[in-house]
């Protein structure tokens, strides 16, 4: 027999409970860190930004990235409807709404094509200012009042 064996052998039953149930809660903290690193790759494999880690971390392993679509999906949707309710306020509506959330949902081009010559640019050499995706920017209030006023310009 080996020391702990024999250790356990003289132990009461609630000290060996008390052990189970340390070494339990220990198993269930390490398998909640390592979903919540699973749920991290998951997302940032797949480009889920609107999708955060504790939002999937309770799904099984091979469930992640269904559920990440889940989250995504209903987030967007949820976003739409807020930035159609604002610019509803703003007075827009038909075909003119449709456009102006479009806008605001999916930059343009050429803000795109802006993004990459600038991170090339960059690449060159010194310090360029940090740069920020346009397909990553959330539709805050900056963003619509920015597309409003660009539109009442034209």
């Amino acid at each position: 027999m080996s020391a702990d064996s024999e250790d356990l052998e003289f132990e009461s039953g609630s000290s060996l409970r008390r052990k189970l149930e340390a070494q339990l809660e220990k198993n269930q903290e390490l398998s909640k860190e390592l979903s919540s690193y699973k749920a991290q790759a998951v997302i940032d494999e797949n480009g889920f930004s609107l999708v955060k880690p504790e939002d999937i971390s309770d799904a099984k392993p091979d469930e992640m990235i269904s559920a990440a679509e889940a989250v995504q999906e209903k987030r967007l949707s949820e976003r739409e409807d807020v930035v159609r309710d604002i610019l509803i306020q703003k007075g827009f509506s038909g075909e003119e709404l449709d456009q102006a959330a479009k806008e605001m949902l999916n930059p343009s081009d050429a803000d795109l094509s802006a993004f990459s010559r600038a991170k090339e640019t960059s690449a060159i050499g010194g310090n360029a200012a940090p740069l920020k995706d346009p397909r990553t920017i959330q539709p805050g209030l900056s963003r619509i009042e920015y597309a409003l006023q660009s539109k009442s310009k034209n």
